[in-house]
């Protein structure tokens, strides 16, 4: 959401606006807390996972890299190859 306003000479004022949630509030405790025990190479593979199934066409090589993971070629090795 944003809070920038644009006048009639098409000039645009104000600040930008972002309403943030945690995940707990998203997804619900309880949820959360019961990934807190699952390994990072596990999680790394659902969120590559996941974002393959939104964007099909993305190299895995950038979801690693946007997803912030350093040594992606260890972290990715027990899991399934795209």
């Amino acid at each position: 959401m944003w809070g920038i306003t644009i006048t009639r000479e098409d000039k645009s004022y104000g600040w930008a606006i972002v309403v943030l949630a945690t995940p707990e509030h998203i997804f619900g405790r309880e949820q959360v807390t019961a990934a807190y025990s699952e390994e990072p190479k596990d999680s790394l593979r659902k969120i590559v996972d996941r974002v393959k199934e939104f964007y099909p066409e993305a190299a895995e090589k950038v979801i690693l890299k946007l997803a912030g993971s350093s040594g992606t070629r260890t972290a990715m090795k027990k899991g399934k190859q795209s």
